[in-house]
């Protein structure tokens, strides 16, 4: 699928394919295993381009798979990272994590237009904190994880 895209450059006419983006845990509910995560990288890596992850499910994806969360991003060849919250319980917010400076050229600039520059910063900052100690994301994704078998389980006879 990224070799269908992957292509073009240096061709005025067609945009630059610089990125790919990946969902963990995916919006089907899947989710990448390291070694799967690393396989992308590795090839996307090969093509020039940067891997991002969306991480809206992230802490899902670290409960389900029983590995931490370096496990599938920084350790395998993930270079920016959208920490999702919103999904783990936050009343709103994520960070953009950075875990190779090398990817974030321009960064900086587009925070703001991006919306990731707030001006009450403090009040993102501080469910950030309070999701990130003392295992309330592992504890919250592993909850949510669980109503999900059971209703999963419930409804799968059904019609």
């Amino acid at each position: 699928l990224i070799d269908r895209e992957a292509w073009g450059w240096g061709d005025e006419h067609r945009a630059q394919p610089l990125a790919v983006s990946i969902t963990q845990t995916t919006e089907l509910g899947t989710a990448y295993t390291p070694d799967e995560v690393r396989a992308i990288a590795d090839h996307v890596h090969s093509r020039g381009m940067t891997l991002h992850m969306d991480g809206a499910r992230i802490s899902n994806a670290a409960a389900y798979l029983g590995v931490p969360l370096r496990a599938f991003t920084s350790d395998a060849g993930v270079d920016l990272l959208s920490f999702g919250g919103t999904k783990n319980g936050l009343m709103f917010g994520e960070a953009v994590v950075v875990l190779n400076p090398d990817a974030s050229e321009g960064l900086t600039y587009l925070r703001k237009l991006n919306m990731q520059l707030s001006s009450k910063m403090r009040f993102v900052s501080a469910q950030l904190i309070a999701l990130l100690s003392d295992g309330l994301w592992m504890r919250s994704a592993s909850q949510a994880n669980a109503m999900a078998q059971r209703l999963r389980q419930a409804v799968e006879g059904l019609d």
